[in-house]
């Protein structure tokens, strides 16, 4: 048998086929490729408060030589719990909010992505800064868009409306400031600074029960506002009458509610020019014509009104109407049920006792001369009828 002799030709083509395939995975190393476009930080912004899943500006992108199914993805940071990573396209990663953010909590944030051969250690990081800019956002009634508050009647000008209207503002480093965007007959005043509401006039149950006023609260560029409805107490109905000494027989005298009147607008309106009356020519005018106008008529009923001022010092007017033509006089009880004052005013004819000159007077005074101290009293009009206890209250 013959042996074969390699020669020098064949063998050298025989090792270098085999330095080559045993070098291989050596050469394919050599010629991966991954890497950032970026390089190795960028920046992005987003502004505050967008939705979760909203994308964070550009997607990241890198280059390779590699199929995408060769390229892991990792995600890393301090503040990776914030955001979501995900692959939406061959070479580009996008990023994603995971919540709301909130610049004023937190407006700057770090993560880092890497990618990576799977079959190789060629790998790349990039460091991405994420700021969140701040928007500005418009302040919020706590109430909603609607809300009520209460007053009693006998309140005095000036007298804050419950509790203040207030609003919360996102944007913490922002100023409110209050107003009024509606405000029936001017009858009320909010602070600026604080929301809270105020009577700028007497108010009067019998004549208007309820108003409506709209508060409006800006922080310089954005508003928001809210209907407020205000219920005027009658007196009648927060006052607990006391018990009235009469002869040494104790009695219990419970107010009522008056019932509607005859012309009471004609009379409301007279009511609130004797409150609001400054001197001038203009009101003079109108409460003659109104005064005139009510006494060609014939009141349906005898009642007791409110007295004006509410609360005075140190005198007050006490109006009323006379069904028919009688005797009157008009007690003034203090908290106790004893009377103060007898106001004893003759015999009247029928009608509308409702101007300065024509109404009751009281100075304040009891009846010995002596000025009585502030409080809450009751006063009741004797006549055809007793009226109703009605309260007042002196502020010294």
């Amino acid at each position: 048998m013959k042996q074969q002799v390699l020669t020098p030709k064949l063998s050298m083509l025989i090792f270098s086929a085999l330095f080559f395939i045993y070098n291989i995975p050596t050469m394919s190393y050599a010629h991966r490729r991954v890497e950032f476009v970026e390089g190795d930080t960028t920046t992005r912004e987003i502004a505050e408060n967008t939705p979760a899943g909203t994308n964070i500006g550009e997607p990241l992108r890198y280059s390779t030589n590699l199929p995408d199914n060769c390229i892991g993805v990792s995600f890393s940071g301090p503040n990776r719990w914030a955001f979501d990573l995900s692959r939406v396209a061959p070479g580009s990663l996008q990023l994603k909010t995971k919540a709301r953010l909130n610049y004023e909590k937190k407006n700057t944030y770090e993560v880092r992505v890497t990618v990576l051969d799977w079959g190789s250690p060629a790998t790349d990081v990039i460091t991405v800064n994420i700021t969140v800019t701040d928007v500005n956002e418009a302040p919020m009634f706590t109430e909603g868009d609607e809300t009520t508050r209460e007053i009693e009647e006998i309140a005095a000008i000036g007298t804050n409306v419950g509790d203040p209207v207030s609003a919360t503002d996102a944007d913490m480093d922002e100023t409110l400031e209050y107003s009024l965007s509606e405000n029936e007959d001017d009858a009320f005043e909010i602070d600026s600074g604080t929301g809270q509401l105020k009577t700028k006039v007497a108010l009067d149950h019998e004549t208007k029960p309820h108003y409506k006023v709209e508060v409006v609260v800006s922080d310089g560029s954005q508003t928001d506002s809210i209907i407020v409805t205000i219920n005027v107490l009658s007196e009648e109905t927060t006052a607990s009458a006391p018990t009235i000494k009469v002869d040494r027989t104790v009695s219990i005298l419970k107010p009522v509610s008056l019932k509607t009147l005859d012309k009471k607008e004609l009379q409301a309106r007279l009511q609130r020019l004797y409150a609001e009356n400054d001197g001038t020519l203009k009101y003079q005018r109108k409460i003659v014509l109104l005064e005139s106008m009510l006494a060609s008529m014939r009141p349906a009923k005898t009642v007791l009104l409110a007295n004006y001022p509410n609360p005075f010092n140190p005198e007050t007017w006490i109006p009323y109407h006379l069904a028919k033509t009688a005797d009157v006089q008009i007690n003034i009880y203090d908290m106790y049920g004893t009377v103060v004052r007898h106001l004893v005013l003759g015999y009247q004819s029928a009608g509308y006792h409702m101007s300065r000159s024509q109404s009751a007077h009281w100075d304040g005074r009891n009846d010995f001369g002596e000025r009585v101290s502030s409080g809450v009293y009751f006063y009741q009009l004797q006549a055809d009828i007793s009226s109703p206890l009605r309260k007042m209250v002196i502020l010294k």
